[in-house]
């Protein structure tokens, strides 16, 4: 079935030709097994007949007996058709069946009246056979008395059985008319069952834009409920995604506004500076203020990527000591301003993860960079990747200030720092670094470490199978 093809139309065609090949096939088989039975009726009525007309003939049946058995006999046809006429029967045309019987010297001696021909003339042989007599086509059967050497034949008119063919081809009629009831009894059935999903249909095609509310499950119908629950879900994700959206934007702009003010308040004293020196300490903050607008416009960016970018751009392998080793790298001359030593302490060989390789590193660089940050002058920010047989764990370790115990879900929110922080920043960090884990199926967790002091955290990924 195409795409776009109707679940209605494919219903109806196929219920219909399958109702009409097995109406077809079982007017042929009860056509094939009724011929059958007829054939094998007429044979025995033809047999029983001879068997009858034999009696006529035995041994001790008298030759000057036939001129009265024959009268009787064209008295007796003469009554039946007479009382076909009357009735109107639909065996008026009979004789159906008819015989001849003769003499060993092949002598007429006995006959069904109305029929000319001489059976005898024909080349008939001892059981079943076919001929052309008075112009029509009969089905004979002859046997011989073997004591007096009659030959009896007994003739059946091949379509004198015309009123068994009307009837057959009257229940075949039948049978034709009732398909066609049945057709039009799954038409509506068919109508009637997909009123439900019009109905649905309708609901969701009038809809406004915004409303994203689930769709009613509870009088639709079983076959299409998972798709309504899919599509319900999928409702309930774009409300989660406009509301993040909606959210994010306010915080957004409120967290710009500040660094933004504070510029043009700085512009101003520099531009209002009466000496050098005054007018060079408002142009560094006014650097200053740059590069944290800058800073937050970067994680908004990374925020905003990490959030939209599809599950697929998640599903790549990725050496995660490798990535780690070019972060640390990348960050050491931000830890040297600090006199701060970063270690890693990782394997050899690639740890492999499924990931993403830029997210991975950004993911890394946020955790590093905050510890950098937030750790006093000459301490050591370490970085630990280990595994055991089910998951790979990066652990960055650092002996700053910590995060309280309560706050430690809090601070993965857009924009939040915890309060009294000194070192400036955009509150973004560690939502990028949630959202990044989400999207790799990881888990991140913080606590203390061993020592007491300062922060550990640690992000847990499955180790993939990679036979």
């Amino acid at each position: 079935m195409s795409s776009q093809s109707s679940i209605r139309t494919f219903l109806i065609i196929n219920l219909l030709l399958g109702v009409v090949v097995i109406a077809s096939l079982t007017i042929a088989a009860s056509a094939f097994f009724n011929y059958r039975w007829l054939r094998s009726y007429l044979d025995t009525e033809l047999m029983l007949s001879a068997e009858n007309a034999e009696v006529l003939v035995s041994t001790n049946f008298k030759a000057t007996n036939f001129d009265k058995t024959q009268a009787k006999i064209n008295q007796l046809a003469a009554n039946f058709q007479n009382y076909n006429s009357q009735k109107n029967s639909l065996s008026k045309d009979l004789p159906r069946l008819v015989f001849q019987i003769f003499d060993n010297q092949g002598r007429l001696v006995l006959h069904t009246p109305g029929f000319t021909e001489n059976l005898e003339h024909y080349p008939i042989k001892a059981g079943f056979n076919y001929i052309v007599a008075d112009g029509k086509k009969w089905r004979v059967f002859a046997t011989k008395n073997d004591g007096s050497g009659h030959v009896i034949v007994v003739a059946e008119r091949l379509g004198s059985n015309s009123f068994v063919v009307s009837r057959i081809t009257g229940e075949f009629i039948f049978m034709a008319g009732m398909t066609l009831l049945i057709g039009i009894f799954i038409w509506v059935v068919v109508g009637r069952g997909l009123a439900g999903v019009n109905r649905i249909t309708n609901e969701i095609k009038n809809r406004d834009r915004t409303n994203l509310r689930p769709v009613d499950l509870e009088n639709a119908p079983i076959e299409i409920k998972p798709v309504l629950q899919e599509l319900n879900k999928l409702f309930s994700r774009l409300r989660e995604t406009f509301f993040r959206e909606k959210r994010f934007s306010a915080d957004a702009a409120h967290e710009l506004r500040t660094p933004l003010a504070a510029l043009l308040v700085q512009a101003h004293v520099a531009l209002n500076s009466k000496n050098d020196e005054e007018r060079r300490i408002a142009l560094l903050s006014v650097i200053k203020g740059v590069e944290r607008s800058s800073r937050i416009v970067q994680q908004l960016l990374t925020l905003s990527r990490a959030t939209t970018d599809t599950a697929d751009f998640y599903k790549n392998k990725v050496a995660i000591n490798r990535e780690a080793a070019r972060v640390i790298a990348e960050l050491v001359p931000l830890a040297q301003k600090k006199n701060i030593t970063l270690e890693l302490i990782a394997k050899d060989a690639p740890q492999i993860i499924i990931g993403n390789e830029t997210m991975t590193g950004v993911l890394i660089k946020n955790l590093v960079d905050n510890a950098i940050r937030y750790i006093p002058n000459n301490s050591t920010v370490q970085v630990i990747i280990d595994e055991n047989e089910k998951n790979i764990f990066l652990h960055v370790i650092d002996n700053g200030p910590g995060i309280p115990v309560e706050l430690r879900e809090k601070v993965f929110e857009h924009f939040y720092r915890i309060p009294g922080t000194e070192p400036s920043g955009s509150g973004l960090g560690l939502s990028i670094v949630k959202r990044i884990v989400q999207a790799s199926d990881a888990s991140v967790k913080l606590q203390t470490p061993e020592t007491g002091n300062g922060l550990e955290v640690i992000v847990t990924f499955p180790k993939p199978n990679l036979k």
